[in-house]
């Protein structure tokens, strides 16, 4: 169980080298995160296969977010039958897939194995787990070694409050 969870987002890759040893940085990761955080694992990913209709989650939807541990000497068929399963889902809309994505990562030495991380939005939780049981998965699943799923329910928007 994760009680916490901390996420960087950087749009580049070159961005996010240049911004990870920063003094500023460091210091504030130390400061901030170090006494709360018992253990750091990093996985920086990019994609080239996002949606041409994407758009921002609606309320309610669910967004599953994964790290992917290949087992030792799959390499790239692995990867490869990620790429399709991710690809597949979008188009056939398995599960009620609304959007879906991938990526490599390309920071190894502070993933922990971890290599591949497809991005997955639902319209729902039904919908999520029907495509968490399907055959599309266990295909894949063959292949894992390491799980990291975090999945989470876009809440509805909170009316803005003005004080006067």
């Amino acid at each position: 169980m994760v009680d916490g969870l901390n996420a960087l987002i950087s749009l580049h890759s070159d961005d996010l080298a240049a911004y990870s040893p920063q003094p500023d940085h460091v210091r504030v990761v130390k400061e901030l995160s170090s006494p709360i955080r018992e253990d750091i694992m990093a996985v920086d990913w990019v994609t080239d296969c996002i949606p041409k209709s994407a758009v921002a989650p609606p309320p309610r939807s669910v967004v599953r977010v994964s790290l992917l541990k290949l087992k030792e000497g799959s390499g790239d068929e692995a990867k490869g039958k990620v790429r399709s399963a991710v690809a597949e889902g979008n188009r056939d809309g398995l599960g009620r897939i609304e959007q879906a994505t991938w990526g490599e990562n390309f920071s190894p030495l502070r993933s922990r194995g971890f290599s591949v991380g497809p991005l997955a939005m639902f319209k729902g939780v039904e919908e999520m787990e029907t495509a968490a049981a399907s055959p599309r998965q266990k295909k894949v699943g063959k292949h894992v070694d390491g799980l990291i799923s975090v999945e989470y329910v876009v809440p509805h928007p909170q009316p803005a409050s003005l004080s006067i």
